[in-house]
């Protein structure tokens, strides 16, 4: 592998990651949060008037 696809490669498990430790710190804002609820940190929310339940996923580009 070129060093390119080395730095693309973590570019993209960086961005991962730092996707889902937003994610996970915003996760409390919202009124209430099930089991295994995933969204897209980058989306615009009402966060204090969204109750999800369990094993929701909230793709990007979401407007709530």
């Amino acid at each position: 592998m070129s060093i390119n696809k080395y730095i693309s490669k973590a570019y993209l498990l960086i961005n991962k990651v730092l996707r889902r430790v937003k994610m996970y710190l915003i996760k409390p804002a919202f009124m209430i949060s099930g089991r295994h609820f995933v969204f897209d940190p980058n989306g615009i929310y009402s966060y204090n008037t969204i109750a999800v339940g369990d094993d929701v996923f909230i793709g990007p580009g979401a407007n709530f």
